[in-house]
This record gives structure tokens, sequence and C-alpha cells, in this order.
């Protein structure tokens, strides 16, 4: 037997001598083959996929959630951090404005209007105001609503004799305010299935869209641009709401948001609550002759029929 300590055995043997060396290439090979299937063996694996473990993660798969897929597209888990910053989630997004034939808001506050135009000091007079207004006709089709309304707050202004008529239409996320002819147009238009809709509404006509955020402007793109945000309506801020104030509204805490409109004449402000309606109204006037303001806010609400 070979001994790799024998220096004698090794000289009288030469043979010997190609044992060492085939052992070593032995090893050799085969640590190389092991490693090679081990290259390969990594190179077919799929790669890691990252996942996570706090409690935004788990809030976004919760059953609720994955339900409604608001937080995730296309059944990917990626983070899109709304599991972090919303506490409310809804598959869609209610009407801005519930228009249902039959559907009546009661509103009441106050007005303050000058007695005396023509001289001066001037002198006002406040006295308390109600305001109804109700959906007379609505129009559906498709993805668009229409309703005709008796009533609205324009009609609070001057001596507050009947305008209109008005209509509202809401189409793609958006909340239109039609009056006089282009009222009665737009849904005698949706009621006509030959009418293929073409300028149904203009951007002139434009009040908000959903969903409302502070920092939104709606106006014509030609006012959109002006460094004052005069002519336009802009969604200034939001408030805590109470749907349980209002008589008929189903309860619940949600949130009342505030759109505004300045011109040089005055102003004119709305308080809106998605699926619900406009809540609160407010204007104010100005020129050398007037002065009027006023300020209603809904105290009940009808749903009427779907």
């Amino acid at each position: 037997m070979w001994n790799p300590y024998s220096r004698t055995i090794r000289e009288e043997n030469p043979a010997d001598g190609l044992r060492p060396t085939l052992l070593l290439c032995g090893v050799l090979i085969t640590s190389l083959l092991v490693s090679s299937r081990g290259a390969h063996s990594a190179s077919t694996q799929k790669p890691s996929v990252a996942s996570y473990s706090d409690q935004a993660f788990t809030i976004q798969t919760s059953p609720p959630n994955v339900t409604f897929d608001v937080l995730t597209q296309q059944n990917d888990i990626a983070r899109t951090g709304a599991a972090q910053h919303e506490d409310v989630l809804t598959p869609s997004t209610p009407e801005a404005i519930p228009l249902r034939t039959g559907a009546v808001w009661t509103y009441r506050g106050s007005i303050t209007r000058r007695t005396n135009p023509d001289s001066i000091p001037a002198s006002f007079r406040t006295s308390p105001v109600s305001l109804e207004v109700k959906v007379i006709r609505a129009v559906r089709r498709r993805k668009i609503v229409a309703a005709m309304l008796q009533g609205f707050f324009f009609d609070l202004f001057g001596s507050g004799a009947k305008r209109g008529p008005y209509a509202i239409v809401e189409a793609g996320r958006k909340v239109y305010l039609l009056e006089g002819s282009e009222a009665e147009s737009a849904l005698k238009r949706l009621e006509d299935p030959k009418d293929g809709l073409y300028k149904l509404v203009n951007e002139s006509e434009l009040l908000f869209g959903t969903p409302l955020a502070t920092g939104q402007k709606y106006c014509e793109s030609d006012e959109m641009t002006r460094d004052d945000d005069m002519y336009c309506w802009n969604v200034t801020g939001g408030r805590p709401f109470r749907r349980g104030s209002v008589k008929g509204a189903s309860p619940g805490a949600t949130v009342e948001y505030e759109l505004a409109s300045e011109a040089n004449d005055g102003n004119d402000i709305f308080g809106i609550v998605l699926g619900l309606g406009i809540t609160r109204f407010s204007f104010q006037t100005r020129c050398a002759a007037c002065g009027d303001r006023g300020e209603v806010r809904l105290v009940e609400y009808n749903g009427g029929t779907r």
C-alpha cells in the first residue's frame, strides 16, 4: 500500500507516484460537478418575491378589502399607500346628488336685503327665508342622469322672484348646472333614443366633479389659469358633517366640502355632501346700490323614488 510518508516505497514503486495525482484529480472533478449542479439548480429557480408582514399589508389583504379590490390592481399585491391612509373603503363613489323623481331638499336660513338702493346711507333688513328644491322629473340613460328641478338657490337673489327652470346633469363623474331653455332641451334630448347627445352639456355649465378634494378647480379653460381663481368653482376645504342633523337623511359621519366662486360683483358658496347633495348655500353681492347677503342650510331631505 502506498504510504505518502515513506520515501523508500515511493522510490521502489514509481507507478505509485501517480496515485496521489489521480486521487487529487478525482476530488477536483467531483467538486466541479457538485458546484455545476448547484449553479444549474440556482439558475432554474424562480426569483424570490418580496413580502410584507407589517400592519399595512395585513389591512391590504384582509377579506373585506380584497373583496372590493380597492387597494390592488390585477390581483397584484403592490404597495399603493392606500392601506396606510384610507379608513373608509368603498367599491365606488356614491352619486354626487341623488337625482330621483320626487326627491325634495328643504332649506332654512335668513337673507339681508338693502331697502334703499337709490339713497345713502344704505339701509338693510334681515328676514327668515325657506327654500324647497324638488326633482319633478328624472331621466337616466346609460351612465348619464339628469333631473329637472323646481326651485333653486339662485331664486334667492334680488327680490326673490322665481327663475329657472333648472336642471342638473351628472355625466362622466362631473355635475353640470343648466338653466332656462338649455335645461329643458337636455332632458328632451336624453329621452330621445335617436339623439347621439353630442354637446349635451357645455364647459361653462360645469359645477364640480367627483371625488371631491381640496384644491380642485372647475371652470372654462379660458379662466382656468387665472392667478386669482375668480370666475371658477374652487373646492376650498372640507369639514366634518353629521348626516343625522338633517331630518330624513341616513345617520353617519362624513365630510362637507366647500365649493366657492368669486366674481367682481359678489360670491357664491355651496356646501356639498356626496350622496346627499347640496347642504348649504350662501351668497353676497357687491355693488354701489346693493349689498344683499344670505345663507340657507339643509334641514330636511326626502329621497323620492328610485
